[in-house]
């Protein structure tokens, strides 16, 4: 009982071409009791392999939820990173600093803005995209040309970001802490 599946399979594969080979054989039950027996040792291995195979699909399973652990544990790292880092921020707004250039770490806040439809209805159409979203981009050029902050559809929001060099943040670690 010391054959493998694939062997088992081998073995009776060609007993059963001697069979089919010569049905007249002298052995030919003796071949029968052989094939029957590596039936047999065949099923008792296919069973203890179903229990191997449980085995590491229980071993896939575990590893799958540890990873989601580990994942939410990232997670919550790079939130705590982030927070800092908007604190770092936001202290350096209060007191007006716009760069920190230390020996290994730069700090920069980088102020920009961004177009914030409030009516998306009421966007004009050649100001939109295929997409039926408007085109913030478009809209912010004609806000610029025309020299206001506000139509009745959109408006411009001011806004900051902080970035440490060598540093990236998902964006969930991002909204977990933006207000």
């Amino acid at each position: 009982m010391n054959n493998t599946i694939f062997e088992l399979k081998s073995n009776y594969e060609f007993l059963q071409d001697q069979m089919e080979s010569d049905p007249e054989n002298e052995n030919f039950e003796m071949l029968k009791d052989t094939l029957d027996s590596i039936t047999d040792e065949f099923e008792i291995k296919a069973e203890n392999t179903g229990y191997v195979i449980k085995n590491i699909m229980a071993k896939a399973k575990a590893k799958r939820e540890v990873a989601k652990q580990l994942q939410a544990e990232a997670q919550l790292l790079e939130k705590r990173a982030y927070l800092l880092l908007d604190h770092i921020g936001e202290a350096m707004e209060s007191m007006s600093i716009s760069k920190i250039s230390g020996v290994v770490n730069t700090f920069k806040v980088n102020k920009s803005q961004r177009v914030v439809v409030d009516n998306i209805e009421e966007v004009p159409e050649e100001l939109c995209s295929i997409v039926v979203k408007p085109n913030l981009t478009k809209i912010k050029n004609l806000m610029k040309i025309e020299g206001t902050d506000e139509f009745d559809y959109a408006h411009i929001e001011k806004m900051k970001s902080i970035g440490l060099q060598g540093v990236t943040f998902s964006e969930t670690a991002k909204k977990a802490v933006d207000k």
